[in-house]
C-alpha cells in the first residue's frame, strides 16, 4: 500500500505544479506581449501587471503626472550601468512604459545617486496599488 500512495503522491504533485499558470513574460523579448495584450490589465492595479513579468525590473523612472498628463513609470530589465550606457549613446534599453489614471508621488531623496532608478519590493508595495490606464513597449533605440 505504501508504494502505491507514493505513485498518487507524486501524480497529484505533478498534476498541481502543471496546473499553474506562467507568467506572461518568461523573457525579456516577451515583453510586447503586454501592450498586445493591455486590455487584460487597464482598470486594475500595477501590481497585477508586475505578477506577470518573469524577468527582474531592475531599473525604473517614475513621472507622477499633472492635470495636463497622465503619470507614468518606465521600467527597464537593464541594470544601471548599462541604462547609464545606453543613455550616453543617446538611447533608451527595453521600456515598458505604464501610464497610471491617478496622480502619484515620487521622491527618490532618500537614494543614493548609484541606486535612485533602482526598482525594489519596497517601490512594489507602495506603488503596486495604483491603477494602469494604458502600457506601451518600446524596443532599443
Amino acid at each position: 500500500m505504501k508504494p502505491l500512495s507514493k505513485i498518487f503522491t507524486l501524480l497529484f504533485l505533478l498534476g498541481v505544479s502543471s496546473c499553474q499558470a506562467q507568467k506572461m513574460v518568461q523573457k525579456t523579448s516577451d515583453a510586447k506581449k503586454l501592450e498586445i495584450n493591455k486590455n487584460q490589465f487597464v482598470g486594475k492595479p500595477l501590481s497585477v501587471l508586475l505578477k506577470e513579468i518573469g524577468p527582474k525590473i531592475e531599473t525604473a523612472l517614475g513621472s507622477p503626472g499633472t492635470n495636463e498628463r497622465a503619470g507614468f513609470f518606465s521600467f527597464y530589465f537593464a541594470p544601471k550601468a548599462e541604462y547609464d550606457k545606453y543613455r550616453s549613446q543617446e538611447k533608451f534599453p527595453l521600456t515598458i512604459k505604464v501610464y497610471i489614471k491617478d496622480s502619484f508621488e515620487w521622491n527618490r531623496k532618500d537614494k543614493t545617486k548609484d541606486s535612485w532608478l533602482n526598482w525594489t519590493k519596497e517601490d512594489e508595495e507602495k506603488y503596486g496599488s495604483l491603477i494602469i490606464a494604458d502600457i506601451k513597449v518600446y524596443n532599443e533605440n
